[in-house]
């Protein structure tokens, strides 16, 4: 029994030892491998360092050109851009002008229609007499005008023909509103002036007509010839 134990122990001893011969070479091996040669060769150490080193300089050349294609894209696309939003632009430009255009043609379309409504309504008017309306309608032909919208030669002559008969129309009725002294016929007539920018001559017509008025009462007053009046009593006069 105490052989057998005796050797057990002496069998572990053995491994013992052999487990530390291998130790001790593979240390060796390693020392050998990781220390200089004699030749000036590298060790393994020294040579895994060198590889990482070129592993790190070939990964962060390769990140700088990744780098550089990135910013040529970028570039690229910028360029692209630019060549974009300047098409898109002249685009812009060009429908405004087409725009523009379009909107002076349906303007000038639109006076066109409102001259023919008004030539319309002018002739109308004319016929039936109604001086008032066919005022209004050349009160809105001169508007246009105005706007530098050409009219047709035959429009413009039927325009002056028309201003020309109307004028001679309202001062008759103005003169004769004042001289029956018709209030409603006055103020009737007197609105037809301003539309026809007859105003001034409308103004005019109604002072004549209260001078000759004044003339005649002061005319009528008796007394000696070389009398001289008062204002007062002149006015007392009048009033009378």
């Amino acid at each position: 029994m105490g052989t057998l134990k005796l050797q057990q122990l002496r069998d572990e001893l053995a491994a013992t030892l052999a487990k530390e011969a291998s130790v001790r070479t593979s240390l060796e091996s390693y020392v050998t491998r990781t220390s200089p040669t004699k030749d000036g060769e590298l060790s393994e150490h020294e040579q895994l360092q060198e590889r990482t080193q070129t592993l790190l300089q070939v990964k962060h050349q390769g990140g700088i050109e990744t780098l550089r294609r990135q910013t040529a894209q970028v570039s690229a696309a910028i360029v692209s851009a630019n060549d974009v939003a300047e098409k898109m632009t002249r685009e812009v430009r060009k429908l405004g002008k087409i725009q523009e255009r379009l909107k002076a043609c349906v303007e000038r379309s639109d006076c066109m229609l409102r001259i023919r409504h008004c030539m319309q309504r002018l002739k109308g008017a004319m016929t039936d007499k109604n001086y008032v309306d066919a005022a209004a309608c050349l009160k809105d032909l001169r508007a246009i005008e105005a706007m530098h919208i050409p009219l047709d030669v035959s429009d413009t002559l039927r325009m002056n023909h028309a201003e020309s008969d109307i004028r001679f129309a309202i001062e008759g009725q103005l003169d004769a509103a004042l001289r029956h002294k018709d209030t409603r016929e006055l103020l009737r007539v007197g609105s037809i002036f301003e539309p026809m920018q007859f105003a001034e001559e409308g103004v005019q017509m109604v002072l004549k007509f209260i001078h000759v008025q004044l003339q005649a009462q002061l005319d009528a007053i008796v007394g000696p010839p070389n009398a001289v009046w008062s204002v007062q009593e002149l006015t007392s006069q009048l009033v009378q």
